[in-house]
């Protein structure tokens, strides 16, 4: 034990993924993280290497916090788990921790005293066990609801079972074949195993008798065999995530048929459900990809969310269409119709849900042994569909590590919908229903309170995806309210029933909203004080959309909704970037290589948290201290303001760069301070975003493989000070973005710049290989203090040029 603190190779973590099971100890701590921190910071050689939102409990006679008045309520367990390099070193840690429990006062070997502190802190320190396994998944809790609302369950239930991932193939065999001997024993059915190395995931889809599922809830995880096997370290419930149908509407587009007809190859790469090919709005507009044959399996009514989808892409909100898209589509179909419920859709049983994905997504950029590659030339991909048993809690989920590895693999934009909390409450006092800003204010707090049941849902939480949320907003009429049917939300904040943030290691999650469709509140009477998501009425709210109806339309609401617009937007950037007639000689655009990047940055770049930042506080009474902090979490980077995408103005320059950079390095980018900012006290406004595709480590609690960050001109510099997102949030994922606004004077001379530096330094692990980035900066000040701003950065940028010859901007 001693040899192995001295060689520092212990380490304390939130994540379970990185090693041997053998290795595992869990702390279930007593106090607070903070106190456990000062507590192994006197152990040598023992490192808290991370911070995380952990799950609690509430607190008993023995462990509790206090205040001045004693005990409190307050809940207090937190679990970390430490990972040791020898198995007999974690049985010397178990070893001292039961010693020490027998007696407190107890001596220890010398340099081993200090672990006293330690235990204080702890309720336990034990091997990983049957727990542990099922803990965080949400198991136990998704049987014990189905249990309650239906009575009984169905003759068995799928679970997902990961295994530890071993590196060696054999060890790997080995594992699985001790797991499904276990299975086997208790009857269960291995529907599918999936092995991906890259993301280091190795599992099984398992159809587990009702007799094993109901031992574990009478008696205790540790019951059944499956949960006490060493080779596995998870189990999750495998839900298939099943979609309904819209609401059918007499409502029709206006002219959107009509329109020019796509040209080219592929851009955009929808994976979904099957659509209506032939419907008028999309006829000639997708190339549908159908190797697993549904066309013939998949009933029209059923082909309501592939259609919806492919809608928004190509055409947005029908109640106010944008033009058409220049390309077609390619279609993957990855849902399919329901077989118990008519009109819906869902994910496939057969076939782990991670598995699905990859095998969707190679197919796209590398084929198979028997299929070419079936659209290389994709370089957008829209998932608006995900798993909807499995919200992130503090780690990563297969899917998203999967398409973390493949967004930087194959340099292409994954937007992917933050998810649906449909069934989430929301409790209003019987008097604040009578007015509509006393309930939509009332309806803030309480979806605020309940905020940590609406964590984001798997993939969105992975860092080099562009996760996005659903405002309340879309161009409908605005709908009949009565007092059982009630409009709750604001057009400038993110939807009631939207995923909210943070992500992993508290980055910034959903990085952007879009509207998603106005969604409507039902009471069940006027004396019943909770109020539920309604579905669209025929005569809306919500997005306009084509559908598979007697009428051609649907009214729909959703983050997938926003996810879509989000991808048609991706798509203009890239309309622009590859346009010939916007590349002067002078300003280059970057190469196609940082197109996918720059679309990110571009989206990120382009929003705000705009006048929904002022409702939150006021509503939710946030103080100046917290204010920043809650809404990151609440709002992201902000709404997308597509008047301001990628667009410049006579007050207003937008410049862009990309490249390429590795671990150690810096790139210095120097924007040209305009003369009309000196000596004013006028209002101005420098917007920062930085975004890269990182490698990943999935073998390790920080993950990230490389992290950049910027550092922008200080407040005397710029004459401004940061608002917006959270400082070190921004710092936490793979987009950082701020905002400096401000009034003070500033004196400088001709060519002086703002000069922002780009770093790059290795994070979970070194990394021999470049990391494509795109930084992004613009500086603005009103229309009536400048009308020049815009011509004299870009003639700065001509002076840097015939001084240095040098420029990575485009103006």
């Amino acid at each position: 034990m001693k040899r192995t603190l001295e060689a520092r190779r212990v380490q304390l973590s939130a994540q379970t993924d990185e090693t041997d099971p053998e290795l595992v100890v869990v702390f279930d701590l007593a106090g607070t993280v903070d106190e456990f921190r000062k507590a192994t910071a006197r152990v040598e050689g023992l490192e808290f290497l991370d911070e995380f939102l952990g799950e609690s409990s509430p607190p008993d006679e023995d462990f509790h916090m206090e205040d001045r008045d004693g005990p409190t309520t307050g809940k207090v367990q937190e679990s970390l788990y430490v990972v040791l390099s020898n198995s007999k070193a974690v049985d010397e840690l178990v070893r001292l921790f039961g010693e020490w429990k027998r007696d407190p006062t107890v001596t220890l070997a010398t340099g081993l005293n200090p672990f006293k502190r330690v235990f204080a802190q702890l309720r336990a320190l034990r091997r990983w066990n049957a727990e542990d396994r099922i803990r965080e998944t949400g198991l136990l809790e998704q049987w014990q609801e189905e249990l309650e609302i239906v009575g009984q369950f169905h003759s068995s239930k799928l679970v997902e079972v990961e295994l530890w991932y071993r590196q060696n193939s054999a060890d790997r065999a080995a594992a699985e074949r001790e797991t499904r001997r276990v299975l086997a024993a208790a009857q269960a059915e291995v529907v599918s195993t999936t092995v991906i190395p890259a993301i280091a995931y190795h599992a099984l889809l398992v159809k587990l008798p009702i007799q094993q599922v109901e031992k574990v809830l009478a008696d205790g995880a540790a019951t059944i065999g499956l949960l006490n096997l060493e080779s596995v370290m998870f189990v999750s419930p495998f839900v298939a995530m099943s979609l309904p149908p819209a609401a059918a509407t007499s409502a029709t587009a206006h002219g959107a048929e009509e329109r020019p007809q796509p040209k080219g190859l592929p851009r955009i790469a929808l994976l979904d459900g099957l659509p209506l090919s032939n419907h008028s709005l999309l006829r000639n507009r997708l190339i549908v990809d159908d190797p697993d044959g549904l066309d013939d399996l998949y009933p029209v009514s059923s082909r309501h969310h592939g259609t919806a989808m492919a809608s928004l892409i190509v055409h947005g909100d029908l109640s106010d269409p944008q033009p058409p898209l220049q390309r077609p589509i390619y279609v993957r179909p990855i849902l399919r119709p329901d077989d118990f419920f008519q009109d819906h859709e869902k994910t496939p049983e057969d076939v782990l849900f991670t598995d699905l994905l990859h095998q969707s997504i190679r197919r796209i950029f590398e084929g198979t042994s028997d299929h070419p590659a079936a659209a290389p030339s994709v370089r957008i991909i829209n998932l608006s569909v995900g798993e909807e048993s499995r919200a992130f809690v503090r780690r990563m989920s297969p899917a998203a590590r999967l398409l973390d590895w493949l967004a930087h693999a194959y340099n292409v934009l994954i937007v992917v919908s933050a998810g649906n909390h449909r069934n989430a409450k929301i409790t209003l006092a019987p008097e604040e229903f009578l007015d509509v800003e006393s309930a939509r204010r009332a309806a803030l707090r309480s979806a605020h309170t309940g905020s940590r049941t609406r964590n984001l849902l798997s993939p969105s939480e992975g860092i080099n995806v562009l996760t996005v949320g659903a405002l309340h907003s879309d161009a409908a009429e605005d709908p009949p309210i009565s007092d059982l049917v009630l409009d709750l939300g604001s057009p400038d904040l993110p939807s009631l029933y939207g995923a909210v943030g943070p992500g992993f290691r508290r980055s910034v999650k959903p990085e952007i909203y879009l509207p998603g469709g106005r969604g409507l509140y039902a009471r069940q009477s006027t004396s019943n004080t909770d109020v539920a998501l309604a579905q669209s009425p025929a005569t809306g709210p919500g997005h306009l959309t084509a559908a598979p109806s007697r009428s051609g339309m649907a009214f729909a609401h959703g983050t997938s909704n926003a996810a879509a617009l989000a991808t048609k937007a991706a798509d203009a950037i890239f309309d622009y970037l590859e346009n010939p007639d916007v590349r002067p000689d002078l300003f280059p655009f970057p190469d196609a290589q940082f197109h996918p990047i720059l679309a990110k940055a571009l989206l990120i770049h382009s929003s705000g948290w705009g006048a929904g930042k002022a409702q939150l506080i006021d509503a939710l009474g946030l103080t100046n201290s917290s204010a920043r902090k809650e809404l990151t979490k609440l709002l992201g980077y902000g709404a997308l303001d597509r008047n301001r995408l990628g667009r410049a103005s006579a007050s207003r320059a937008v410049l862009i760069g990309a490249g390429l950079i590795r671990e150690g390095q810096r790139a210095t980018y120097l924007i040209p301070k305009p003369a009309d900012l000196r000596a004013t006290t006028d209002w101005r406004r420098l917007t920062i975003t930085l975004s890269w595709f990182s490698p990943t480590m999935p073998k390790s609690h920080k993950y990230r493989g490389a992290r950049l960050f910027f550092t922008g001109p200080g407040e005397p510099d710029i004459g401004a000070s940061q608002t917006e997102a959270e400082h070190w949030s921004t710092r936490s994922g793979t987009s950082q973005h701020q905002v400096f606004e401000g009034t003070s004077a500033l004196a400088f001379a001709d060519k002086d710049s703002f000069e922002i530096h780009v770093d790059c330094r290795d994070d979970a692990a070194r990394h021999a290989s470049a990391v494509r980035y795109a930084l992004v900066a613009s500086i603005e000040v009103a229309p009536t203090t400048s009308t020049q701003l815009y011509d004299q950065v870009q003639q700065g940028l001509r002076t840097q040029i015939r001084d240095r010859q040098n420029t990575r901007f485009r103006i």
